[in-house]
């Protein structure tokens, strides 16, 4: 589709999904982060971004009655064209990237935001409540580091901007970490004073917010086992009690079975019921 078409659907607050690694369809866990977003967020307009199209895929066709959810193969070329990141991209050095999928992933996420504003979330990320008026932010993962995997900024903001022009100059190929959260973390010195960064949970300046872990990461990375077992269920639902997204953790959850009763298995029958249903239906619980 055109640049031009996908200005024709564009309306009001936009919430952004992407999918770098040319996969034929999506999982089931990123079908409920899409389904937990369009229905949580109703006056937001929930984008799937791919770079390839997906056809006949059984997860993705089960969403198309989310009357505010659009899906859109992205041109590449088109999109990059014109950008800081121009540069980074005819170079060409990120092809040879063990973590290519990763760094194009982080690349695009802060360009779509700078040109269109919106929210941004990965898709691992189930979506708990409206992000409401939530303007400018990222938010620790487990402080004090920073994460990328939630992002809500209006379009053409210095920092992002800042952002971009950091990862094309600085780009580390050999680095997972270093073009991503890294990058937000020494563009976030450029805005802030060091001394609140490395000391309080919740920062703002310069037209900026860093929120305290809970508002997105409630579970981090170290304890990601506890969202998949039931007899963890009570303390991370208290634990998500205050918070807009949870983060699943993909790359080390990925293979987990998910157990009946856990917090994610009561949040996903809540947020993407009709997900839910069609995993029931296939006998995949």
């Amino acid at each position: 589709r055109t640049r031009a078409a996908w200005r024709s659907q564009r309306v009001g607050a936009e919430l952004f999904f992407l999918e770098t690694a040319g996969a034929s369809c999506i999982s089931d866990r990123a079908a409920c982060a899409i389904e937990s977003a369009a229905l949580r967020n109703p006056d937001y307009t929930v984008w799937l971004l791919t770079i390839l199209d997906m056809r006949d895929c059984r997860f993705l066709d089960n969403l198309l009655y989310l009357p505010n959810f659009r899906t859109l193969k992205i041109e590449l070329n088109q999109l990059v064209k014109d950008s800081v990141l121009v540069h980074w991209y005819i170079k060409d050095d990120w092809i040879r990237s063990p973590f290519r999928i990763n760094h194009l992933s982080d690349a695009l996420r802060m360009l779509i935001l700078w040109k269109y504003g919106g929210v941004y979330a990965d898709l691992d990320v189930l979506i708990l409540k409206s992000f409401g008026q939530l303007r400018n932010v990222v938010a620790r993962e487990h402080f004090p580091d920073v994460g990328n995997s939630v992002m809500v900024f209006e379009r053409k903001h210095p920092f992002l901007l800042r952002c971009l022009e950091e990862f094309s100059w600085t780009y580390r190929s050999h680095k997972w970490a270093y073009n991503g959260p890294r990058l937000l973390e020494r563009v976030l010195a450029w805005f802030c004073p060091r001394n609140l960064l490395g000391k309080l949970p919740l920062v703002q300046c310069s037209g900026l917010t860093v929120l305290p872990n809970t508002a997105f990461y409630p579970v981090s990375y170290l304890q990601w086992r506890k969202t998949f077992l039931r007899n963890s269920t009570v303390d991370v639902m208290r634990t998500t009690t205050e918070s807009y997204a949870i983060h699943l953790w993909n790359s080390y959850s990925r293979s987990t079975k998910t157990e009946r009763g856990s917090a994610y298995d009561v949040l996903r029958k809540a947020l993407c019921p009709k997900t839910y249903a069609l995993l029931k239906k296939q006998n995949l619980l």
